[in-house]
């Protein structure tokens, strides 16, 4: 009915960076896995399972700059007897290209009168990088978890974001690559979107289907 899908409206896309927008640091990860002869996974493992006191999400939360942190992961790693350069390893995190497809349809969405944003768990100075990259322009707002000092999959984040758009949570569509960071958003009544590993294009292109937008051309097609 008429009254439901006003209710309903979508306005606004909020999108992940990182493994969104932007290239994934893991594809990355992999590369320097192999090239150390270490198993799959074994460095985001690192990273992840040192847990909220860990460097990594100190890092994030912009407790530490970069440099502590490539030496608390260092120090973390030879701990469990594994010899990483913390400037190869973050090289890496920092080396995530912005993906064309993602860049034109977040234009098509301006120019059809959707407010866009990101929330991105960052470190200090990503800020300067999306500036100086002509990324920051494409949003309305970025909340960076370095700047709040809360990071995804906490819900706080998800709230700054609406309250610093202006919009309730039925009328926003979240895309991430990382299912938990997907939970909240869709308990607060976001509509969600998993962008995949593989076939990023396609999470674009269940967007489209969602808001009436041709966002994936075929010219496009990776």
């Amino acid at each position: 009915s008429e009254q439901m899908s006003k209710a309903t409206k979508v306005t606004t896309v909020i999108f992940d960076l990182g493994g969104v927008v932007l290239d994934s640091p893991f594809a990355q990860f992999s590369l320097l896995e192999q090239k150390l002869g270490f198993e799959k996974h074994t460095l985001s493992k690192m990273l992840v399972f040192a847990g909220p006191s860990g460097p990594f999400e100190r890092m994030e939360r912009g407790e530490i700059d970069p440099e502590p942190f490539k030496r608390l992961f260092e120090q973390d790693c030879a701990k469990a007897g594994l010899k990483v350069d913390g400037n190869a390893l973050f090289a890496c995190m920092a080396n995530s290209r912005p993906r064309p497809i993602f860049l034109e349809a977040i234009r098509v969405l301006r120019k059809n009168g959707f407010k866009t944003a990101a929330i991105t768990n960052d470190w200090i100075g990503v800020d300067q990088t999306l500036k100086a990259a002509g990324i920051t322009e494409l949003f309305d707002i970025i909340v960076h978890s370095s700047k709040e000092g809360i990071r995804k999959p906490a819900k706080r984040i998800y709230e700054i974001a609406l309250e610093r758009l202006g919009v309730a949570a039925d009328h926003c569509v979240f895309l991430d690559d990382i299912a938990m960071n997907l939970k909240e958003p869709r308990n607060m009544g976001m509509k969600t979107i998993r962008v995949g590993v593989n076939n990023p294009e396609d999470a674009l292109r269940e967007l489209g289907d969602l808001l009436g937008l041709q966002l994936v051309h075929l010219a496009s097609k990776l």
